[in-house]
This record gives C-alpha cells, sequence and structure tokens, in this order.
C-alpha cells in the first residue's frame, strides 16, 4: 500500500473528502497475497508494472552508496531516493514500494557498446537518447540511449547532467533534502563531510558550515592553521570587492572597459546561440562515430565550420572534461539475446517515473535510464450464475489517487446486490472520478488503470466460460478470431520455450477451432524464435 508521505501529499492536495476516504480506509484491498484464494475467483485481471527488471539489477541510489541490487532494497522495505532524468537533466527523486513482480519469467539480456549489460522482461522499457521510451522487445542494435555517468574527479564524486554541465554529488544530494544553499542565512555557506571522507556523501554525513569555517577545518587537516588564524577571503573579505569598494570612478570604469574587451566576441564561450546539448551531440556523431581521436586542434577546425564556439572552457571547465562528456554522451545498444527464467522485480519513482541503473564499475560508474514501469492493478471477481459480480477484490502498489479509484470502483461493481457484467463492462473512467467527486486534472489516468483491470478480469472469465466471442481485446493483433488469441500472446509462449506450433498451441489453444490461422503463427514462430534465440 501506499507510503506515509503520499498519504501526507493526500492531505495537501485538491483531494475531495470521498477520495481521502477510500485512501486512507480502502475498500475491498488485498494487502498480501495470502489474504484471498485464488481459487474462490472465477476471473482475475491485471494490468501495469509486469515490466520488470532482475533482482541483480543495480540501482544508482542518491543516498551515500554507489548503487544497490533492487533485491536487497525489497528486503530494506525503504523509501530510497534515486537518480532519474527529468526531461532536461539528471535529478533526484524518491523510490518507493521496491517489490518482486513475477517468479520465473522469460527475461533478455541488454547488451550495451562498453559490454555490460542487464536483464529485464520484454515489455520493459528504456529512456532513448531522444527521450522518447522503447519496450526492449522493440530495441534495434546500434539505438542510442539515455547515460547515465558518474565519476570521481579532484577525489569528489560528479555527476554528468546530461546537459552539457556536472555537479559534485555532495552538493546535489544536500540539496535534494534541504533545499538550495542560499536558503539558510550562512556567511558564504560549503558543504562539508564530517567524516572528512569527500567520497561519503550520504545525507547524515554532509554538514552546511560557513567559508571560514570550512577553510578552519581543513586547514587543521593539512596542517596549515597558523596561531588560530585562517585567511577567509570570501563576501566582504574578497580582496577584489574589498579593491571595488576603494576604487575611484575613472578606475572602474576602465576596469569595465578591459574585461568587456576580454570577454567580448570569439573570448566569450557562450556567446553562440547554441545549446550545450546541441555541441556535445554534434560533436559525438563526427568524432566518436567516426572514429576521429578530439583533440583540441581538430575540434577547433570542427566548431569553426559548424559555429560553434571554439574556446569550451566557459561551458564545460575545461577541454578535458568537454571531452569526457563526448565520449559519454549515450549509450548504444548492441544486441539482446534470451537469458533465461528469473524472478523479476519493480520500483514506483515519484514525479518522472524512471531511475538510472549502473551497468558498468570499471573505471567510472555508469548506466542508462529506466522507465518506471508505472502502477500495478489487479482485480479479482467472483461472478455467479446469473453472471452477476458479487465480490470483486483489488491489490496495487499505486498512488493514492489509484487506491481511491480502484476502492471506489469495487464498491461501484457490487453495490446493491452485485452489479451484472454487461453493466459492469459500461462503467467508463469519468463514472468513477464522479463518484469520487473528482479527482486533480493530473491524476485522472488513475481511474483508467482499475478500470482496465476490471475489463481483463471479466475477459479471463469469458475465457475460463468458453465465451471466446464475448472477449474484447485492447492493444494488440487478434491472430485468432474464434479464441481470441493475439502476437503478444504467441511472443510469450515462444520465450516461455514454446519453440514448435504445437508446443505454441498446447499452450495457448491456438488454431484448434479458426485453422486459418496456423500459417500466421507458424510465420510469428520463426520470426520470434531468430528475434530472441538467433
Amino acid at each position: 500500500m501506499a507510503d506515509v508521505k503520499s498519504q501526507d501529499n493526500s492531505k495537501s492536495w485538491f483531494y475531495t473528502d470521498t477520495v481521502k476516504d477510500h485512501f486512507f480506509n480502502p475498500r475491498n484491498l488485498v494487502k498480501k497475497d495470502d489474504e484471498i484464494n485464488v481459487k474462490d475467483y472465477n476471473g482475475v485481471g491485471m494490468v501495469g508494472s509486469p515490466a520488470c527488471i532482475t533482482g541483480d539489477t543495480l540501482i544508482a541510489v542518491a543516498d551515500g552508496r554507489i548503487s544497490v541490487p533492487i533485491k536487497q532494497l525489497v528486503k530494506e522495505n525503504k523509501n530510497v531516493p534515486v537518480y532519474c532524468y527529468d526531461n532536461e537533466k539528471i535529478t533526484i527523486s524518491m523510490a518507493r514500494n521496491f517489490r518482486k513482480t513475477r517468479k520465473k519469467v522469460p527475461v533478455l539480456k541488454i547488451i550495451l557498446d562498453d559490454n555490460s549489460s542487464f536483464k529485464a522482461t520484454i515489455d520493459h522499457s528504456l529512456m532513448l537518447r531522444e527521450r522518447d521510451y522503447t519496450e526492449v522487445r522493440d530495441l534495434k542494435n546500434e539505438e542510442s540511449v539515455m547515460p547515465f555517468n558518474k565519476v570521481i574527479r579532484k577525489g569528489y564524486f560528479y555527476i554528468y547532467l546530461n546537459n552539457g554541465k556536472r555537479i559534485r554529488e555532495h552538493e546535489m544530494i544536500f540539496e535534494h533534502f534541504n533545499g538550495g544553499i542560499d536558503n539558510f542565512n550562512i556567511n558564504s555557506p560549503n558543504i562539508h563531510h564530517i567524516d572528512e571522507n569527500k567520497l561519503n556523501n550520504n545525507i547524515n554525513n554532509l554538514k552546511l558550515i560557513s567559508g571560514g569555517e570550512h577553510a578552519r577545518l581543513h586547514s587543521i587537516k593539512n596542517k596549515r592553521y597558523l596561531k588560530g588564524i585562517v585567511r577567509d577571503i570570501k563576501g566582504d573579505k574578497n580582496p577584489m570587492r574589498v579593491w571595488w569598494n576603494n576604487a575611484s570612478d575613472e578606475e572602474k570604469k576602465l576596469y569595465k572597459t578591459n574585461m568587456s574587451f576580454a570577454t567580448s566576441g570569439e573570448r566569450n564561450g557562450r556567446w553562440k546561440k547554441v545549446f550545450n546539448e546541441t555541441i556535445l551531440k554534434e560533436t559525438y556523431k563526427y568524432f566518436k562515430l567516426n572514429d576521429i581521436k578530439l583533440t583540441n586542434e581538430k575540434w577547433k577546425e570542427f566548431a569553426k565550420k559548424k559555429g560553434f564556439p571554439q574556446c569550451v572552457d566557459p561551458r564545460f571547465e575545461s577541454f578535458n572534461n568537454f571531452k569526457e562528456q563526448v565520449i559519454s554522451y549515450n549509450h548504444k545498444i548492441k544486441s539482446t539475446e534470451f537469458a533465461g527464467y528469473e524472478d523479476v522485480y519493480n520500483l514506483t519513482v515519484d514525479n518522472f517515473h524512471n531511475y538510472a541503473i549502473i551497468t558498468n564499475k570499471n573505471k567510472s560508474f555508469s548506466g542508462i535510464i529506466n522507465k518506471n514501469c508505472g502502477d500495478m492493478m489487479k482485480i479479482w471477481i467472483k461472478v455467479d450464475e446469473n453472471e452477476v459480480i458479487k465480490e470483486c477484490k483489488f491489490q496495487t502498489f499505486g498512488c493514492a489517487s489509484a487506491i481511491s479509484s480502484t476502492s471506489i470502483l469495487t464498491v461501484m461493481v457490487i453495490e446493491n446486490g452485485g452489479m451484472k457484467i454487461e453493466d459492469a463492462l459500461k462503467i467508463k473512467p469519468h463514472d468513477i472520478v464522479a463518484r469520487l467527486n473528482g479527482l486533480p486534472t493530473r491524476k485522472f489516468h488513475c481511474s483508467v488503470l482499475g478500470d482496465k483491470a476490471l475489463r481483463a478480469a471479466i475477459n479471463d472469465y469469458f475465457r475460463r466460460t468458453g465465451q471466446n466471442d464475448r472477449i474484447i481485446i485492447e492493444g494488440a493483433r487478434i491472430i485468432d478470431k474464434v479464441l481470441k488469441i493475439t502476437d503478444k500472446d504467441i511472443e510469450e509462449a515462444v520465450l516461455d520455450g514454446a519453440d514448435t506450433f504445437e508446443k505454441v498451441q498446447h499452450k495457448t489453444k491456438i488454431g484448434i477451432q479458426d485453422k486459418t490461422c496456423i500459417p500466421e503463427v507458424e510465420q510469428l514462430i520463426r520470426f520470434y524464435k531468430e528475434k530472441y534465440f538467433g
């Protein structure tokens, strides 16, 4: 079920009393699998969240640790800050509800261009470099995916933000938990590592202190602290500020003239109207993809042709840092291959619904951005001989709105003795929202989740009772028009070991009544076998 922070948020958002009631006191909720005897129900449907990763996948956490296997995070059962992408740059958001979702399912191994890899289900999605998502099943070799890079420079961890900039990790973590350092009334604030270990970025090891105190502490450590005096040259003690406050108008005017000349035109690395990301992208395409060594001289020739600023220091700190960012601009898919059967796991990430994983820990820590697989909704129904739904239970790892929406849906379905299936199929998301007396606009989609799960449960009831002509299929191509079996069903069967038509038919019953589909089924089997097994 949802966590405390979600509960607090539900109080502060524009939620109606009905929504709050069904969130804090959900009806017909199944908290654990052992709370329900599935044999008592003749229809079950699940939507969302089947797309998952294996337990050894390393999640890039922002709590002072570098990475943690998702299986371990499930055992810890705590909310953890993770790195993610906010459509502009790498940032931090809170991850919740780490969980095992399925047991012993087929998974693919995704191999990247640095030969690092991870494993996931075929419906798991990755973020492409152009910010779109694609499922593992649809990945193409040489396709560019959104990278994540964490490096050690000058004794500190740095995070590349994927926008041409980098930031020291401890600053990023401190500001995530506390807001900007400017919010504190401290003179020349500095973030200090309490245990003097500059790589220990646990939030409890980070303390905001004044510039003078920070200099004093580091002077003691380096044995440069003499006679109890530390020269604090920040703020009003800055020599430049002291000079400015005492300079004549003529001296200030001359200074401005000289500075204007020194930073004008091509001497200013920012003078071109071009984004840092555009520079990185075009440089990567030319140098990395053509296997041309990036040197300062060759860069200036290239920049002149492209109309880019030839001096990169003002934008990227140094040419060496610029080269690093070009090299790590993206990852590419090398190949995918079948990797057997494993338990798979999922998590929920606030706000941006994606997270970084670490695949390579050799010289630095690199990986890619994965899609948060979203909310999961599972509904069980018990239908009597008159096709009246007498019981309706649900389970979810979703947000407050998803819980409230599905809770009220189950009430709508079973109140007044139960609703007939034909009437339950007429329920629309706006009917659910109306019973809740409204939902925030950005949360309307949550009402769709329960609605889809209910329809999936009703389809399952139709299958179990031999009413295949009543099955409603959405989002897949129907191959067997009698049993309503889709191309996705065939794909899952092949991945589950069915490598011949007879085995696929045994698993799915496809082609038993609709003989006309057999040639297409055989063609799809060959296609999926070649795609996943070579």
